[in-house]
């Protein structure tokens, strides 16, 4: 085969290959964009009720820190990771969101629309009787009542949120703070990651 031959034919390779490529770059584009959701949900949720309460700034941390993760991932020099690493980081993350959020609805309380407030507070593990003080126990008794709405209005807590102590164990109220914390911020950290992974796979 002649060189001119030899050249015609990588021509041909190279123009097949084309549309790969596009398509290729374009799905890298698309796992990066996906990443850099874990940045900016974070910072979004400061001024929602999606946030966890008594530390908001934990979601401007949290962006910053995907933000980093997202910058370092993506420049990364060394070897290729591979689509497991990153397909279970992002299985891992979705678990910690939807856990989250799971997590929010049963160890916070919102405030009663007569309040004219959309905040959230924190409170123990809902009804559970071992977070329930003794307190709380006898109001359920004796007022029948039977949601953590009812238990935090019985003892004031959202116009005083040290009132919080009366119906809920002090514990469980950090323990299920900690917790929130702990999803929120490794929930958005690994999908940050997973799809950074992701796009350097199709680099």
């Amino acid at each position: 085969m002649s060189l001119s031959e030899l050249k015609m034919t990588e021509q041909k390779r190279k123009s097949a290959l084309a549309p790969l490529e596009g398509r290729i770059g374009a799905l890298k584009a698309l796992c990066a964009l996906t990443g850099s959701l874990g940045a900016v949900i974070p910072g979004y949720a400061y001024f929602s009720q999606f946030a966890p309460p008594n530390f908001r700034e934990i979601t401007l941390l949290t962006g910053g820190l995907a933000l980093v993760v997202l910058v370092a991932t993506l420049m990364r020099r060394k070897g290729r990771p591979s689509v497991t690493k990153a397909t279970v980081r992002i299985f891992a993350a979705f678990f910690c969101l939807v856990f989250y959020g799971v997590m929010l609805d049963l160890t916070t309380v919102t405030a009663p629309a007569d309040f004219q407030t959309e905040e959230r507070f924190q409170i123990g593990f809902g009804m559970a009787d071992w977070s329930l003080t003794d307190t709380a126990k006898d109001l359920v008794k004796t007022r029948g009542l039977d949601t953590k709405e009812q238990i935090m209005l019985a003892v004031q807590g959202y116009t005083d949120t040290d009132a919080v102590k009366l119906a809920w164990h002090w514990w469980s109220v950090r323990l299920a703070q900690a917790i929130l914390l702990m999803l929120f911020t490794v929930g958005f950290l690994l999908w940050t990651h997973g799809f950074a992974l992701l796009a350097m796979v199709a680099k």
